[in-house]
């Protein structure tokens, strides 16, 4: 009877054991095998001056509307002046921890914007020129906006 006892214990260990094993491969497969690099959604704002601006990075995981560029959803708001005259595509770069910087692919306006409230999306190529990506290598990244409403420097910081 204690054998009997003892070999059941045994076997539902095994079994437990064996059922835990395949568990937590099966998570760190799933852990392993993506190569995305997390970068945190939240939204970025500086409100100096009399013009808001406001940057949330767009997770390429959650929509290829975009493909394979780095996209940034953004708003431009203020009450006092005409924002129509800025083009963050040509006011705005990129820049990784190691100093490199990358400008905007492009700038995609959303219907209806316009007046004193903009917003779009800011893109930029996910590689250099080498092929590598922009993002992969990198402790963060900064979004820097110059020359809005008389502030000649805004900056706006991922830490990945």
């Amino acid at each position: 009877m204690r054998t009997e006892l003892l070999l059941g214990i045994v076997l539902i260990a095994v079994i437990g054991g064996a059922l835990l094993l395949v568990e937590s491969g099966s998570n760190s497969n799933v852990s392993a095998s993506s190569d995305a690099v997390l970068i945190d959604q939240n939204e970025r704002t500086n409100d100096e001056g009399a013009v808001t601006i406001a940057l949330s990075y767009m997770d390429p995981s959650q929509s290829s509307e975009y493909g394979d560029e780095i996209a940034f959803d953004t708003t431009i708001n203020t009450h006092s002046s005409d924002i129509s005259q800025y083009q963050l595509d040509k006011l705005s770069y990129l820049v990784d921890s190691s100093g490199n910087k990358y400008t905007p692919s492009g700038w995609v306006e959303s219907e209806g914007s316009g007046g004193h409230h903009r917003k779009g999306v800011l893109l930029f190529s996910e590689s250099d020129d080498s092929g590598a990506e922009i993002l992969s290598n990198g402790k963060y990244f900064e979004i820097i906006v110059k020359d809005v409403d008389g502030i000649p420097k805004r900056t706006f910081r991922w830490d990945i």
